[in-house]
């Protein structure tokens, strides 16, 4: 009785294992960018998990500090503020 209940417990383990195995061999890419530059996943991470948009202030503005940066939003982005207008194209 003994083996038999061993022998179902070993089962369980094994079932267990794998799909663990698994989630671990997804988790690798994760580490190894975590262990390579640890600030700046951390940084991307936080963004996502808060939805910063990294093109609005105060973000924008902080990042241009950090990169000692001197460009303005205007010529970033080049459209005259008309980005939100929709564009006519002509197609002969």
């Amino acid at each position: 009785m003994l083996s038999s209940s061993a022998t179902l417990i070993q089962a369980q383990i094994r079932i267990l294992q794998e799909p663990l195995s698994v989630f671990l061999d997804e988790l690798t890419p994760l580490w190894q960018e975590f262990s390579q530059q640890p600030v700046a996943f951390l940084g991307g991470f936080l963004s996502g998990v808060f939805r910063l948009n990294l093109s609005e202030d105060p973000v924008k503005s902080w990042l241009d500090q950090q990169a000692g940066s001197t460009t303005t939003s205007s010529t970033i982005g080049g459209n005259n503020g008309n980005s939100g207008a929709p564009k006519s194209i002509s197609i002969d």
